[in-house]
């Protein structure tokens, strides 16, 4: 019993809620599993942001993707639901159209006449959660125009699983948070020239950036093996296998060694670094080391235009920059610029100007590390 009513659902329909966040679809199967107790036929999730009152993330159940990219597009603005939820986010769990007022009057509000029209649905109630940072999380149940408004009585009898529904809301929000830091990352590492490798605490890969693949395809082609089959997974040598028992012993400790490659080339320069030291770890697949691999090798870009760019340096100081960079004394840059001595002296004191350093070694300093 609730509130005087009598609340019955299918036994599986709480474990269906929690299992949502975790599958594409999961708010679908939660949509059909509505359908029987309130008539529902499909569901629309969207993300606020209360400061702004821009619709940050949309996601539809049981719509055409024509219908939701309609919504987003052109109606989305006219809807009622996402500034009303935005509103009375800490003040009400439940709401439904009769919560708009004159706002859900199809007269007067062209998403309601286009919703007619899209579909065979046009009552709605729904959830809501607001997260820790003001983000409003709505999930909107729509139900079959046969079934008439949503009445008080509906609504009461929702309430207990609104509840779970919020629970469930802010899951999904938290882990949509997480994997949008985790792709971030992955972007960024994808961009780094070295290759970056994070192994489990046996060894065992877990992630590789794209220059480990291209770095594998490499050392595959040069001990002529399948590019596809060749995978670098862990060090082979006695040495690689001493500094991963290290980085994950009782008191982990970082390495830096060198690997020696098939071409015959000067080695590759690893670096071995414990992750998540004196941290309770409970999945034994995480990331327990972090592998940094770099060829001394590399073919380094030119500088000039990103100094340019950064420092505002003139063309001619950013070619002395790299020329002082590359290991020249300033006569060298001078002769090999075809600059006069006088000139680039004068161009040095620009240079130290616009950095802030006032030692030509301090600048090679410096600069070296932003390369």
């Amino acid at each position: 019993m609730y509130g005087g009513l009598c609340v019955a659902f299918d036994e599986d329909l709480i474990g269906r809620i929690y299992d949502a966040p975790f599958t594409e679809d999961g708010w679908e199967h939660v949509a059909s599993a509505l359908e029987k107790p309130f008539g529902v036929k499909s569901g629309y999730l969207c993300l606020v942001d209360r400061a702004s009152g821009d619709l940050c993330f949309t996601k539809s159940a049981n719509f055409s993707a024509d219908v939701n990219a309609e919504y987003v597009e052109t109606y989305s603005a006219f809807d009622p639901a996402p500034a009303w939820a935005m509103k009375h986010g800490h003040e009400k769990l439940l709401f439904s159209d009769a919560d708009f007022g004159a706002d859900a009057r199809p007269e007067k509000n062209p998403y309601y006449q286009w919703f007619a029209k899209a579909n065979d649905t046009s009552f709605r109630f729904g959830a809501h959660a607001v997260t820790r940072d003001d983000m409003v999380l709505a999930l909107t149940f729509h139900r079959l125009s046969a079934k008439g408004p949503v009445s008080a009585e509906d609504l009461e009898r929702f309430r207990p699983l609104a509840r779970h529904i919020v629970r469930a809301l802010e899951l999904q929000y938290r882990l949509g948070v997480q994997d949008e830091r985790v792709q971030a990352l992955i972007s960024f590492y994808d961009r780094s020239e070295d290759a970056i490798l994070f192994l489990d605490r046996s060894g065992k890969l877990t992630f590789a950036n794209a220059a480990t693949e291209r770095l594998a395809a490499a050392q595959a082609e040069a001990a002529g093996l399948d590019p596809v089959a060749f995978r670098l997974k862990h060090l082979p040598d006695a040495r690689g296998r001493a500094a991963l028992a290290a980085a994950t012993g009782a008191v982990p400790m970082p390495q830096t060694l060198s690997a020696a490659r098939p071409s015959g080339r000067r080695d590759y320069i690893v670096q071995i670094t414990p992750l998540g030291a004196g941290a309770m770890i409970l999945d034994p697949k995480a990331p327990r080391i972090a592998v940094q691999i770099a060829d001394p090798e590399r073919e380094t870009p030119q500088p000039e235009a990103w100094l340019v760019q950064s420092y505002g340096f003139t063309p001619a100081e950013a070619r002395l920059a790299a020329a002082l960079v590359g290991g020249m004394s300033l006569r060298e840059a001078s002769d090999t610029l075809g600059v006069a001595y006088s000139a680039v002296r004068s161009q040095l004191r620009s240079v130290f100007a616009k950095t802030g350093v006032n030692r030509q070694a301090e600048l090679i300093r410096m600069l070296t590390m932003l390369r």
